[in-house]
């Protein structure tokens, strides 16, 4: 279903840094007819993420890419004020450009939208961080005409920050399918070996808020004979000495460290893996959740990842709370239990990503609501 051809929309998505992982999306929606998205930035991406492979070369010709830096251009984008005019913004309470272009479009007749995780909800900060939001919605609010929250736990934080039902869409990160490997692709179409150990994965960065201490802990604890299944680490950070340490104390032996690489490689990883993991204690979204369906491996991941929802707690995964070792130690022995996801069952999850989390389609039904055909 493609955009009504008498209705055209202009989208500018304000954004602090081009988003790759919204990279499949706004391609998706350039391409759909009488739709034009222009992406306005704060500032180029971080030279770690170059590093890790990703590129603005992903972004379709079709896309209008902009430095909010130039004056002339942030000019030009806050004069876009027509009826046809949509503008989304990512970050606008915490990053200065992006807000000076709402607070500039406050009042034009154009409509606005949030396009926003849930906030850190840890330590001491964060119900001031819920203060703060509740506050700034309070004050704002009524200036948007609605709020593209990152999955459920998107949806239930901007709740209980006062955004009314009415408002709330439920949205997320969403790719492309077909450019993703699979086991089969990678094995030409062989059935996983069995003889090897169970291949449990992390992959991303070293850090505290992904929690990769709890994973530790809890598969300290799992109950499964050390040579049939190992886990494996893939990414840099400053915790790894930390994490190192924790497994030597620990009594781990059974655990690998990967050094980071670009990230077409890390999906290569990722598609022949038996399982991948997440253990978050705070995740906006949790790309790799996502990745790692694409791929067709399934996934354990916390309550604190926002596409926690897109697990089934069967064949796509399980979900665990981001306090329970022991239920994280309990997921991980179930998982091994299952056996080796066979080529058919890594299709079946590539199947229902196709049908139901798709960019093409995420586009498509974004559309229908901002063209009014489909309720919020």
């Amino acid at each position: 279903m493609n955009a009504d051809p008498a209705s055209k929309i202009v989208l500018t998505f304000w954004q602090p840094m081009p988003s790759m992982h919204q990279v499949d999306t706004l391609n998706a929606l350039a391409a759909q007819p009488n739709v034009s998205v222009t992406l306005a930035y704060e500032r180029p991406l971080y030279a770690e993420y170059e590093a890790q492979g990703w590129t603005h070369a992903g972004f379709s010709e079709a896309i209008e890419a902009v430095d909010l830096g130039a004056p002339e251009s942030f000019a030009r984008l806050t004069s876009r004020r027509s009826p046809a005019d949509v503008h989304i913004f990512t970050g606008f309470f915490s990053h200065p450009l992006v807000w000076k272009g709402f607070h500039a479009l406050v009042n034009a007749p154009v409509r606005r939208f949030a396009y926003s995780e849930a906030f850190d909800p840890r330590g001491w900060k964060g119900p001031l961080r819920m203060l703060r939001a509740r506050i700034k919605y309070r004050r704002w609010g009524d200036r948007l005409d609605g709020v593209l929250a990152f999955g459920v736990r998107g949806m239930n934080y901007f709740r209980a920050a006062g955004v009314p039902e009415s408002k709330l869409i439920q949205f997320g990160y969403y790719f492309d399918p077909l450019k993703f490997p699979s086991h089969s692709t990678l094995t030409n179409n062989s059935q996983p070996s069995t003889n090897r150990p169970f291949d449990f994965l992390y992959v991303g960065r070293f850090i505290q808020l992904k929690g990769l201490d709890y994973l530790l802990r809890a598969w300290s604890r799992a109950e499964f004979p050390l040579d049939q299944a190992k886990l494996t680490l893939l990414g840099n950070g400053p915790e790894e000495s930390k994490l190192k340490s924790l497994a030597t104390q620990l009594g781990i032996n059974n655990l690998h460290f990967e050094a980071s690489v670009p990230h077409d490689r890390a999906l290569e990883r990722v598609a022949v893996a038996d399982c991948l993991i997440l253990p978050s204690q705070c995740d906006g979204w949790g790309a790799p959740i996502s990745e790692a369906l694409h791929c067709g491996v399934p996934v354990i991941a916390t309550d604190r990842c926002g596409a926690y929802h897109l697990l089934d707690r069967g064949e796509r995964g399980q979900v665990v709370s981001h306090r329970d070792e022991a239920g994280l130690t309990r997921a991980l022995e179930a998982q091994f239990r299952k056996g080796y996801p066979t080529f058919e069952t890594r299709d079946r999850i590539r199947q229902w990503v196709q049908r139901e989390i798709s960019a093409s389609d995420a586009a498509k039904n974004l559309l229908l609501v901002l063209q009014g055909k489909k309720s919020i």
